[in-house]
């Protein structure tokens, strides 16, 4: 009976062996028929719900949780609507308060919550959040201020945007379910928030230059941080921020071109920021999930279409996820740790999705 173990133990390490060394030869290409399958393209589902209505993301802060689900709004009798989709289910819940004044959703969480505003007359606008457990809204308000916008939210309930007095525009920070809110020194729009609080954002100096300054600010320490642009660049825009930390957006110059961006991504305030690709266009970062990878868009100059875009890692090529029809934008705004992804092609909203394999 050993034996008979033993020459079974033999055997079944022998075959293993076997079947790496033939996964390593398959991996360099020397046994026939081994060639690696090519990546499956992406299709461009669009967004609409089993009850016909058409649904559009909204275009900032990775508006899609881990879930599934995705902020942005719908037509509601003509008028935008703030409104919630199930990439699963495809339903559609739409936001009950405001009725016939145009609302957004800008984000929701793993929670449930939705960051939004309500626009009013001459763009003026009231930031918002909405639980879709409760079916409780909030409206964020600030003293002295006129105006308040929201951009994003994170798990903690906790929302970021800006607030409009008669004198100035400023970050505030609202924590919704502490009835709480802070504004940040020195930065003018917050963008976005990760689950640590970390804030990103921007300010805008006039003098002697207009600059653009991308900022990060640390609520442990109370600092805020330079996110510095590329070389030769003079401004940068942040647009998402993950849970480590990882931020990507754009880079530009205003005294060279500003016309042209580049997509970067900053992985501590400090560091070097880096190019997440060399294509020659214009080309920007809308989001970033925890695993690194970024959604986007790119301009060609050379056949002048947007294309929907996504990068796994700087320095390397980006992935077409699909151009735009002609004289139209395919921008991707989201993407969530499971991969899934969405954004706009012209007026529609959409998901890609991987092809299914022949």
């Amino acid at each position: 009976m050993a034996a008979t173990r033993s020459r079974s133990r033999s055997t079944a390490l022998a075959r293993l062996a076997a079947l790496a060394v033939l996964a390593v030869l398959m991996g360099v290409g020397l046994v026939p028929g081994a060639e690696a399958a090519a990546p499956r393209p992406f299709v461009a589902q669009p967004l609409v719900a089993r009850s016909g209505a058409a649904f559009v993301p909204a275009g900032g802060a990775n508006p899609i949780n881990a879930r599934g689900l995705v902020a942005g709004s719908t037509s509601v009798g003509g008028v935008d609507r703030a409104a919630v989709f199930n990439l699963k289910t495809r339903k559609l819940r739409v936001l009950p308060a405001f009725p016939g004044q145009a609302t957004y959703a800008v984000d929701i969480n793993n929670v449930r919550e939705v960051a939004g505003e309500v626009r009013g007359p001459l763009g003026a606008s009231q930031a918002f959040s909405w639980s879709l457990r409760t079916g409780k809204v909030t409206t964020l308000k600030s003293p002295g201020a006129s105006i308040t916008s929201a951009s994003a939210i994170n798990d903690r309930g906790v929302v970021v945007g800006s607030a409009t007095s008669a004198t100035s525009t400023y970050a505030v920070v609202w924590k919704v379910r502490k009835k709480r809110q802070l504004t940040i020194p020195g930065m003018q729009d917050a963008v976005g928030i990760n689950n640590r609080g970390w804030v990103i954002g921007t300010r805008i100096d006039t003098s002697p230059e207009i600059e653009n300054h991308a900022l990060i600010w640390n609520p442990t320490t109370r600092k805020l941080r330079d996110l510095k642009p590329l070389s030769d660049d003079d401004g940068a825009q942040p647009t998402s921020i993950n849970k480590h930390g990882v931020v990507v957006g754009t880079s530009y110059s205003v005294s060279r071109d500003d016309l042209v961006l580049r997509p970067v991504l900053w992985r501590r305030p400090a560091a070097t920021p880096c190019r997440l690709s060399e294509s020659v266009g214009t080309n920007w970062a809308s989001a970033v999930n925890d695993r690194g990878q970024v959604v986007g868009a790119e301009i060609d100059f050379a056949d002048e279409h947007t294309r929907a875009v996504l990068w796994n890692a700087c320095g390397r090529p980006s992935r077409t996820l699909s151009e735009s029809p002609e004289g139209s934008y395919a921008v991707a705004t989201g993407i969530n740790n499971r991969g899934q992804i969405v954004g706009t092609i012209g007026p529609l909203g959409v998901q890609w999705k991987r092809s299914p394999r022949s």
